[in-house]
């Protein structure tokens, strides 16, 4: 019980460190020493924890930087009730859609362009005919020799020399 008390404390004072860091009408933003204070740590220890929670959250992903501040999925969605109830400015709503895509949530996502993804063998046949093509599906070494024509002409680089393709 000691333990969960204890993480449950260091996530609040890392909460309290990040908010007195980046909150744009904090009076310590952007000061590691006087944030770390703010939010509680030792005086002496003041620089390397902020260094420590700094390093932790910059490559957290953002559902877990955002759940430490304190926005989570209830909080959001009551933003978007009042923001519902006002309904001033698209910049709201596309801010909320980010932030529920950065939870994880699946957003209008239309105008994003998708790979296609091919899960089987593909050939690509380079100069392929109808002929060639059903002597492949066949399979057949008997298929018969087809008339000589310059597009199948290839230059054999190594050897210098004209080669035909079969």
């Amino acid at each position: 019980m000691q333990n969960r008390e204890r993480h449950r404390l260091s996530r609040e004072k890392e909460a309290a460190f990040l908010l007195a860091f980046y909150r744009k009408n904090s009076a310590t933003r952007l000061d590691r020493r006087a944030s770390a204070i703010t939010a509680g740590y030792p005086a002496g220890r003041a620089v390397w924890s902020a260094n420590r929670i700094l390093d932790k959250y910059t490559d957290a992903p953002f559902r877990d930087c955002a759940e430490t501040v304190g926005i989570t999925k209830a909080q959001m969605a009551v933003m978007l009730a009042e923001f519902m109830e006002s309904s001033e400015g698209k910049e709201k709503l596309s801010s909320i859609r980010l932030m529920m895509a950065n939870l994880g949530e699946a957003t209008d996502n239309s105008g994003s362009k998708q790979v296609p993804v091919l899960n089987m063998p593909i050939m690509i046949i380079q100069g392929a005919t109808n002929e060639r093509l059903e002597a492949l599906r066949r399979g057949s070494n008997l298929a018969p020799e087809l008339p000589h024509s310059p597009e199948r002409d290839v230059i054999d680089v190594r050897a210098g020399r004209r080669s035909r393709r079969v």
